[in-house]
């Protein structure tokens, strides 16, 4: 088995108001942006971090300016995460036997793990594992990829640094919907989570412990959420179909996965799926039949930050770790759905 010991997050300083940005969209799209007011309405986002100011955003035409600010701030954001985890956890470096890391929203080479590894003096036997293009399933993959890991190295520890700055593919020369849609709610931050094996020292003083893992893939559903790349950077096609999909395959997804460890879904006391949009909670907690105070965490991780992606698992995770009242052996299930489309599932329980 595998333990979380330490999660954090950090964002850029950059904070906008949703408002301030619907007047930006409102200058510069005129009638175009006109039919996404009563969306906005509903939409609950309220301030968002970004790596520039906004106004830099505007003449950030060309895809290899927009990554060489994506490589920076990757970097400056989870140096900082890292030194938390190290600092908090008292981990002997020589412990650290694995670095992943997860994007959807720019490219490294190499990639990251190789900075933090010499910045850190990290291990030179420390095993990279990057991965790239799972969207909003980043978070829960990345904690269950860290977990196949410690299974097998049960006296090491790991770190997983999760990456999403999608401001830096805004495209406001672009009138698509779904472009309005990635203009209007998405925000950037960065995610990072110390784990170790069970037979590691700090494992006795670790909030969760990781029971199982599994992914369960929705058959021909690649096409519901893509990212195409064009001129001038990525372009993301949302679509309304994936909220029903979530919505119609959750519960029967989850089941599966709980019966198969002899757990029924009322043995769990918190569900923590990730805050993306009012539309996919929604569609988490009417699939899952959950009341409203059951996914409170992923509403505010939408408020405060927006659509983060992968990095709302590794919020909603953080803020479960400082507040949840949860009593030991009491069980969690950390969930999400992301492109291919497909579910990714991590059973946790209270130490």
């Amino acid at each position: 088995m595998s333990f979380i010991s330490k999660v954090v997050t950090n964002y850029p300083d950059f904070i906008v108001q949703q408002e301030t940005m619907i007047e930006q969209l409102l200058r510069t799209k005129g009638r175009d942006f006109h039919q996404f007011v009563d969306v906005l309405s509903a939409h609950k986002v309220k301030t968002r971090h970004f790596c520039l100011p906004l106004n830099y955003y505007f003449d950030l035409n060309d895809p290899g300016k927009r990554n060489v600010i994506w490589n920076a701030e990757s970097l400056i954001l989870q140096k900082k995460n890292i030194q938390y985890l190290l600092d908090e956890s008292k981990i002997d470096k020589n412990d650290i036997g694995l670095i992943a890391t997860i994007t959807s929203t720019g490219f490294s080479l190499p990639s990251m793990e190789v900075s933090m590894m010499n910045t850190f003096q990290l291990p030179s036997s420390t095993k990279r594992l990057p991965f790239w293009g799972l969207g909003s399933n980043g978070g829960v993959f990345g904690i269950n990829q860290v977990h196949e890991y410690l299974k097998s190295h049960p006296q090491k520890g790991a770190i997983l640094l999760v990456t999403e700055l999608g401001s830096l593919n805004f495209q406001f020369d672009t009138s698509s919907g779904h472009n309005l849609e990635h203009l209007l709610f998405t925000g950037d931050g960065a995610g990072a989570v110390l784990m170790v094996g069970r037979d590691h020292p700090l494992s006795s003083k670790c909030f969760f412990e990781v029971l199982d893992a599994d992914c369960i893939l929705c058959p021909n559903t690649e096409n519901l959420s893509v990212m195409d790349m064009t001129d001038s950077g990525f372009q993301y096609k949302y679509c309304s179909e994936t909220p029903k999909l979530i919505a119609s395959t959750i519960k029967a997804s989850a089941n599966q996965f709980l019966n198969r460890n002899q757990i029924d879904s009322s043995d769990i006391t918190l569900f923590l799926p990730p805050g993306e949009s009012p539309a996919s909670i929604n569609a988490y907690r009417n699939g899952l039949h959950l009341t409203d105070s059951k996914v409170i965490d992923s509403w505010e991780s939408l408020e405060k930050f927006g659509n983060t992606s992968s990095v709302s698992t590794i919020e909603i995770l953080k803020q479960t770790l400082s507040s949840a009242d949860i009593s030991p052996n009491k069980l969690a299930l950390l969930l999400s759905m992301g492109t291919g489309m497909s579910l990714e599932f991590s059973l946790l329980k209270k130490v």
